[in-house]
Order: C-alpha cells, then sequence, then structure tokens
C-alpha cells in the first residue's frame, strides 16, 4: 500500500455541516458584497421623511410641532386659531387632544376634531375630581421628546401643565403655550411665549400697511412714544436684546431676539396683534437693518437683522 493510499485512509472527514454551511455563507458574501452600494442607495431613497432630530428634512426644513390639546380646558371654537398660530412655530403637526369623549360637554368637540384632523386620545375618569387627561398628555409630551421633538404646543389653561413645560424647556425644547385669560401665570410664564386665546383671530389676508397699522397700539396717557408704537423705553430694551444676540458683524437671528425681547419687555406679545408676525413688527419699527439668508439644503430663509446704528 502506497503512502497517498495510507494518507487519504487515515485522515479524518472534515466536511461537516457546520463547514459546509460557512462556505456557503462565504460564497454568499462575496456575491452580494458588489450589490451592497446600489442597495444601500435604494433604502436611503425610501427612508421615512423624520430624522432623529425632529425636522422635517425632506418636505419643508422645518421642526416637527406636537399640539397637546387638553379639550376639558379649550373652547373648541377656538382650536382653529390656535393651529394656524402653530404654523409658524415649524412644518409638520402631531395633533392631539385629551379628554373623557363620553362627557356631555366634551360633544361640541366631534366636529373640530374632524374638520382639522385632530386625533382623539380617550382618557376614562376613573375616579371624580382627578384629571386623568393631564396625566396621559404629560406621558405623550415625554414620548414624543424621547421620539426627537423639539417643539411643543401645549393648549391648555390648567396650572398642572408647569412642570411639564419647564422639563421640557432643561431638554432643550420651544414650548408655546395657547390658554384662556384666567390661566396661572406660573404656566404662562414657564412657556417660550404664551398667547391668550382671546386674543386670536382666524389669519386673514392683509396689506403692509394694515400691518403698520396694527402694530401701533394705543400708549398710556403722557407715556412718550417711539417707532411701531414702542415707548422710547421699550426701544431701548429692543435694541438691547439686539445687541446682546448679535455677532461680531452686528447681525442676529431673529428667532432669538423674539426670544430675548418677550423675556425683556413685559408685555410685548401683548401689543403684537395675533394676525401679525413678529418679523412683521419688527420690520415696521424701522429700527433695524433686515436680511434674508439662504441656509441650503432646501431650508426656508433664515431672517437677520442688526441694529441700523451697527451698519
Amino acid at each position: 500500500m502506497n503512502r497517498s493510499m495510507l494518507r487519504r485512509r487515515t485522515t479524518p472527514k472534515t466536511d461537516t455541516p457546520i463547514a459546509a454551511f460557512a462556505r456557503s455563507v462565504t460564497a454568499a458574501q462575496r456575491w452580494i458584497r458588489p450589490l451592497l452600494p446600489a442597495v444601500q442607495h435604494r433604502r436611503d431613497d425610501a427612508a421615512p421623511r423624520w430624522d432623529g432630530s425632529g425636522w422635517d428634512t425632506a418636505r419643508t426644513g422645518k421642526p416637527r410641532v406636537a399640539v397637546l390639546i387638553d379639550a376639558d380646558n379649550v373652547p373648541a371654537a377656538r382650536i382653529g386659531a390656535v393651529l394656524a398660530r402653530a404654523q409658524e412655530f415649524g412644518g409638520h403637526q402631531i395633533r392631539r387632544a385629551y379628554g373623557d369623549w363620553r362627557r356631555p360637554h366634551l360633544a361640541g368637540w366631534h366636529t373640530p376634531l374632524l374638520a382639522h384632523a385632530i386625533r382623539p386620545v380617550q382618557q376614562f375618569s376613573w375616579t371624580t375630581g382627578k384629571n386623568a387627561s393631564d396625566l396621559a398628555m404629560a406621558i405623550d409630551a415625554m414620548e414624543l421628546l424621547f421620539n426627537g421633538i423639539r417643539v411643543f404646543v401645549l393648549a391648555s389653561s390648567d396650572s398642572d401643565f408647569t412642570g411639564l413645560v419647564l422639563r421640557l424647556r432643561e431638554s432643550g425644547c420651544d414650548v408655546y403655550g395657547f390658554g384662556e385669560r384666567k390661566t396661572p401665570a406660573s404656566f404662562a410664564t414657564a412657556c417660550t411665549a404664551f398667547l391668550r386665546l382671546e386674543d386670536l383671530t382666524p389669519p386673514g389676508p392683509h396689506t403692509p400697511s394694515d400691518v403698520h397699522a396694527a402694530t401701533k397700539p394705543k400708549p398710556a396717557d403722557g407715556e412718550p412714544t417711539s417707532r411701531g408704537g414702542l415707548s422710547i423705553q421699550q426701544c431701548l430694551q429692543l435694541s438691547a436684546a439686539v445687541q446682546q444676540a448679535a455677532g461680531p458683524d452686528g447681525w442676529t437671528n431673529q428667532a432669538t431676539v423674539g426670544h430675548l425681547a418677550s423675556s425683556r419687555i413685559p408685555g410685548l406679545r401683548e401689543m403684537i396683534p395675533p394676525q401679525v408676525k413678529f418679523g412683521e413688527f419688527i420690520a415696521a419699527t424701522g429700527l433695524f437693518d433686515i436680511q434674508k439668508r439662504d441656509p441650503g439644503n432646501g431650508k426656508p430663509p433664515t431672517i437677520y437683522i442688526r441694529n441700523k446704528s451697527s451698519s
């Protein structure tokens, strides 16, 4: 018997099922690997429109807005104006209204829910005197925060949401409150901005002259006035807010100025009529240079302003 035959007889068989399977996988990988770039490209094209940052990058480039409505504390007739104003804060809206829809006092909500594509969230009132809708609304808000939402609209006149607002703002969110005049100050001041339902009107067409006239509220007796109906002191405060937020070139984002001015100038939001945007109000004062900048990537232009003395 020669050595080659002896070697074949004494060598153990290594072609086990596992080894055969491993060889098959290796062969499949060699065949699939060249196709992966094309597959990944198609996957990116078919990906959802939302990214993890809470921005609607594929459609508007604006942040998504979560509109959460406490139906027990917001009149159904006002919700259309709330949603219209909420469009100024971002793009796609997540709309939810919370309540025990079996209750007779919520019957007036049926038509607005359908008309405005608001998702009703049923929350049974298990105990008298306890509003279970508040807790459900807070839980949903935290879940939306976890999913990347960074702009919230809370429609309620209930101070119980003050803690929720503070928590959302600690996480870097903008929270816009809508409520009736009876809303406690704790909730209103915690929000990035608070708008009274009584002051809201359905948006309609207006001309620049209408805007200029609308941005001139009546001053108090004996109060000196300057640009756009603002007092001299208010003009100085507004210019100081621009100066504080400005970069080395003197320009700053108009939205940043809006946040600073709202905290520095008491009653500024009440001075601006509901149908007038903050940018239109700024332009009507004549105090600032205004510039539109294109951020690219299909996003809408960003408005920058600076004090005219900085030019």
